[in-house]
């Protein structure tokens, strides 16, 4: 039965966890084998915890134990919280950030043949086809490769304990021998090969089938999902490990930098030629409005926003010969190899005096014949690469579409250079470097780099508009600004453009309001387009086992005016926007009409290109679709991959049209019409924009219609505690409170208020939530001062309580808010549960005695004066254990203490009472005559320090129950720890017993094993004649009221440390 790591955390030492402490300064160099012995299947019990947990701070505590049990296969001395290899953890928490590992050439098909042949499964064998047709056919698996394996694994496996290094160790190979094959193989550069089957092999021998189901999430990494991101891990890892990996990109560094001591801070890292820097990003906003008033007061600059590739350029001639350069993408990769065609041309558009240097870029390409043709010139995004590797190859291996495109950097931004950081520097300053040290250059029909500075004029044939334009103060020239280069880039079928503050800092990964995106689609105006289901996809995970996904088709216009289509052509592919429940109507509406997919066979009437992304795993049968109302971005794209002239990007389902027919969805001749209408209009070609967007540019975008979800209960607005229990559902047993009106104060929770309500019902009584109003003596009007109001008078005090003897208030507990609140008005008197007990357990009303009130009222405490004493006991009454109890804990009480309201004497009495009955051991004295210093053994501030501290806080407050007397400096003191071994003042005062915190994790058994301090104050203790004990000891003391021997709890040698 596996545990959760917290549990182990608490009572087990990990896996292989040395014995006996190493010395030395150097141990943290010496000892590299920590990763060697932590066992795998540890970490993968804390994958399922977290997976399992519930919340955030669950998962906090998770991931805090994990590092802690970590940690703990390492001793430095002197150095908490470290270890000599925190990147092996960190790369398998994270792989998505492990860019050593970033490629394994296995996608769900590779890798599931890759398992066969490792499995030795036969190609037809029922295990084999389960793992191929694992998105279609593989039980409650279907949609997961990672479930279908673990299937098929199952007493295949055996787990053979092996540590994460082992685990890195087969992952590394696996990348490796990614792409080679073995003798007499040929293939693709890609794909499963034998060399990585015999790895997996390997894998599938030492690990088991639960390690294994998580070494496939790894390889596959889109499907590793922990329920807690990169964040999260690394606030929990070091406080700075965030904004380290932000600056430098690199998951070994921050591991190696943050991890030489977790407690300690880290100076912040400063932006490095060649290590990636992660994206200053921008906001989106959906009005010029808004926009404006954001920027308001600002000097602002409006950018053209690019439809390209965001690069990072990192170049540096520093060393001579050919310079090296790198382009980062967002996601951290080095495409320079794919953009090789722009090196020699950056080269010569670096000033003669630049050595080395970080730019912020956009990689597009560019049609000087499209912009002499007022469509923009700038090529969509799909079609850069293709066009880079055509210019690159020299047009030997891929097809370059436009003909005339050529590549362009399109640097808008430097932060750093000639060994100069310039991430503090202003965007206005930073644009002032740009231009000095960065000359726009062009090779005809290959490439160019241009700069996006204001008021720059383009190199880039045809194009007349600056990239970029400033304003000054914000106000209402910017929202001018704003708004004709918004409709500018409308016009020119642009992505949008982009609103920054002059005054802006460079900051990595920043997500805020100094840089502000808008595109066409974020404002209304954008056309919805009515498409009709022609195929469908099996969904994958979360999805998986159904249909998820669809392909839309367009309808062939007929060419006799007023006639039906009887052909749609494929046009995109949806799979999101829609809700679970659309998802379910449309598998029910369509399961009764689905073809399965056969290679080059589709129904006549649909014309498709059978392209590999176009493939769906089902046809409709013609005529049985479904009309879905899709969004997607305004721009219209060419694609290979469908049969229509244009295709969607990024498309979605906005409503499913139950209402509309298969004849009623859009034809190939209405999408026509609806881009000859946005060019007539003034818009851009291949657009989807109305006439009516243009009147009204920067007005509140679409509002976006949430998904429909299933009916959910409606939720109680009145808390549970303060819900009364139903009356009709309880049996009634008595009548011995009936006419009686109860009202129980609120602090008990649960099932203590419960069963009080249900003894209150089922004995004829009514519940009352609130007390009602309560009566007040009249005043006579002869007390009344000249000119005094009622209000004003005095109160005076009556010989009654203020509510009538059929209203009885109970208090489940002594202490709480509302309590207080009733004692404070002293109106009324309040009884224990005990009276409900008893009119419950005879089913008779009880007669309310003294030892029946938890307070008394002033009227109250009057009129029984002369039956009861000082404490509320009564002269006549027979008294039980428990009330002597109560008894007692009243007489331990102060002057304004005390339950029923009755002045006290003050502790004094209760040591009277300890003084008389001396001889006799009872819970007070158990521990009189001890004088006990708490101290926990855990390192200060890790979570373990903090749990022992509770627990030794708990401990004390027995303890001085029992006589004993605590030691300010311990645990549960204000003035922290002891130093001087003294309380203050005079004369010192030294404690008898130093009651230390003996945890198994930490096997701390000798006083020379505690660190510097805890053991200052032992040692001092020590040498004034103190034991130095277990904390068990003080448990079993307090358990069997009395000394107990301390030798059996003793550290081993104490008196000599």
């Amino acid at each position: 039965m596996r545990r959760n790591p917290i549990e182990m955390a608490a009572g087990d030492a990990p896996v292989g966890a040395p014995t006996e402490r190493s010395g030395g300064t150097d141990a943290h160099r010496r000892d590299v084998g920590g990763a060697g012995r932590f066992a795998f299947g540890r970490l993968v019990e804390c994958y399922d915890a977290l997976v399992q947990a519930h919340g955030r701070l669950h998962r906090r505590r998770i991931l805090e134990a994990l590092f802690e049990q970590y940690e703990a296969t390492e001793t430095h001395p002197g150095s908490a919280r470290t270890h000599s290899d925190y990147f092996a953890l960190l790369r398998l928490l994270l792989p998505r950030l492990d860019k050593e590992r970033s490629v394994y050439g296995l996608k769900e098909t590779a890798l599931a043949k890759a398992l066969v042949k490792a499995l030795h499964l036969g190609e037809s064998s029922e295990e084999a086809k389960r793992l191929f047709e694992w998105r279609t056919n593989a039980g409650e698996a279907t949609g997961n490769l990672a479930q279908a394996a673990k299937k098929v694994l199952h007493r295949r496996c055996t787990s053979r304990g092996r540590s994460i290094k082992d685990v890195n160790d087969y992952l590394d190979r696996l990348m490796r021998t990614a792409g080679q094959r073995g003798d007499g193989e040929k293939g693709k550069a890609y794909g499963a090969t034998s060399m990585q089957a015999a790895v997996l092999s390997e894998m599938t021998n030492n690990l088991g089938e639960e390690e294994m189901f998580w070494v496939i999430k790894h390889v596959l990494k889109d499907d590793f999902k922990l329920g807690c991101g990169e964040t999260a891990v690394f606030n929990v890892f070091h406080t700075d490990a965030k904004e380290h990996m932000n600056t430098t990109s690199s998951l070994r560094d921050v591991a190696e930098t943050c991890g030489r001591n977790r407690n300690k801070r880290v100076r912040r890292r400063d932006v490095e030629v060649g290590k990636c820097v992660r994206a200053m990003l921008a906001s989106a906003t959906r009005s010029v409005e808004r926009a404006a008033n954001v920027m308001r007061g600002k000097n602002i600059v409006v950018e053209c926003k690019f439809d390209g590739e965001r690069s990072q350029v990192h170049f540096d001639r520093s060393k001579g010969g050919a310079p090296a350069v790198h382009m980062y993408s967002r996601k951290m990769n080095d495409h320079a190899d794919v953009y090789k065609v722009l090196t020699p041309i950056l080269e010569r558009a670096f000033a003669p005096g630049v050595q080395r240097a970080i730019l912020d870029c956009e990689v597009v390409a560019y049609s000087p014949e499209a912009a002499a043709e007022g469509k923009g010139g700038f090529v969509p995004f799909g079609t850069v690469r293709g066009i880079a590797k055509a210019l690159g190859d020299g047009g030997k291996d891929a097809v370059r579409e436009p003909r005339d495109a050529e590549m362009c950097l399109i640097v808008f931004d430097i932060i750093y250079v000639n060994d100069t950081s310039l991430l503090h520097y202003t965007l206005e300053d930073r644009h002032s470097v740009l231009k000095k040290h960065l000359r726009p250059t062009r090779d005809a029909g290959i490439g160019a780099i241009d700069l996006v500075v204001p008021d720059l004029v383009p190199i880039l044939p045809g194009r007349v508009d600056h990239y970029s334009d400033r304003a000054s103060s914000g106000g209402k020239e910017a929202e001018s600004l704003i708004r004709s280069v918004f409709e500018r880039s409308i016009d020119r079928a642009e992505e949008g453009i982009l609103i920054k503050d002059l005054a802006s800092r460079w900051e990595p990964a920043d997500r805020g309001d100094a840089w502000l995106k808008m595109k066409p689609d974020y404002v209304k105006g954008r056309v919805d387009l009515d498409c009709l289901i022609i195929g469908a996809f099996y969904g994958t995970n979360r999805r998986g086992g159904g249909i998820a996904e669809f392909l839309v088709g367009l309808g062939k216009e007929p060419v006799v005016p007023g006639a039906q289509p009887t052909q749609w052509e494929s046009f995109a592919k949806i799979g999101g926007g829609f809700s679970d429940q659309d998802r379910n109507t449309i598998r029910d509406k369509l399961k009764d009409h689905l073809i399965k997919y056969e290679p080059n066979k589709n129904p006549p009437e649909y014309i498709v290109t059978h392209h590999v992304m176009e493939r769906p795993h089902f046809w409709v049968a013609p005529g049985c679709g479904i009309v879905l109302q899709v969004a997607a971005d305004v721009r219209l794209i060419h694609s290979d991959v469908f049969a229509s002239k244009y295709s969607l990007r990024f498309p979605r389902c906005e409503r499913v049209r139950y209402d509309k027919s298969a004849n009623e969805s859009l034809t190939d001749k209405g999408l026509d019409r609806i881009i000859a209408e946005n060019t007539k209009a003034g818009g851009g070609g291949m657009m989807l924009m109305t006439s009516g967007h243009l009147e009204g540019v920067g007005s509140p975008g679409k509002t976006k219609t949430k998904q429909r979800k299933a009916p959910q209960p409606q939720r109680e607005i009145m808390e549970a505690r303060y819900r009364m229990p139903d009356g009709r559902r309880v049996q009634m047993l008595s009548e011995a409170l009936q006419g009686m009106h109860v009202h129980i104060v609120q602090g008990a929770e649960g099932d203590a208020l419960w069963q009080l309500q249900i003894k209150v019902i089922r004995n004829g009584g009514e519940l009352l939530m609130n007390l009602p109003k309560a009566k007040m003596p009249t005043v006579p009007k002869r007390t009344l001062g000249r000119g005094m109001k009622r209000s004003e008078a005095p109160t005076p005090v009556g010989d009654m309580p203020a509510y009538d003897d059929d209203i009885v208030v109970v208090a489940p507990t002594p202490k709480s808010a509302a309590l207080d609140i009733l004692r404070r008005a002293d109106n009324v008197d309040v009884l224990s549960p005990d009276w409900l007990d008893e009119c419950d357990e005879h089913q008779v009303r009880a007669p309310i005695q003294a030892c029946h009130y938890v307070f008394m009222c002033s009227a109250t405490r009057r009129r029984l004066s002369a039956e009861i004493d000082e404490y509320g006991d009564s002269y006549t009454e027979e008294v039980t254990a428990k009330r002597v109890r109560t008894l007692i804990n009243t007489v331990s009480c102060g002057p304004q203490g005390g339950v029923d309201g009755w002045p006290r004497r003050g502790a004094s009495a209760r040591e009277a009472l300890i003084d008389e009955y001396e001889e006799i051991r009872t819970p007070l004295n158990a521990l009189a005559g001890a004088c006990i210093l708490l101290l926990p053994t855990a390192p200060a501030g890790s979570p373990a320090a903090r749990r022992q501290e509770s627990d030794l806080r708990a401990l004390a407050c027995e303890a001085r129950y029992a006589g004993a007397e605590v030691l300010p400096g311990g645990v549960g003191q204000p003035s922290g720890r002891l130093q001087a071994g003294g309380s203050g003042g005079s004369s010192q005062v030294y404690p008898t017993h130093v009651v230390l915190y003996y945890d198994p994790m930490f096997d701390i058994v000798e006083c020379t094993q505690l660190d510097g301090a805890v053991r200052k104050p032992v040692d001092i203790a020590v040498r004034h004649g103190a034991l130095v004990v277990k904390h068990t000891w003080l448990e079993a003391s307090l358990r069997g009221n009395e000394f107990v021997d301390e030798s059996g709890h003793r550290m081993t040698d104490a008196r000599s440390s």
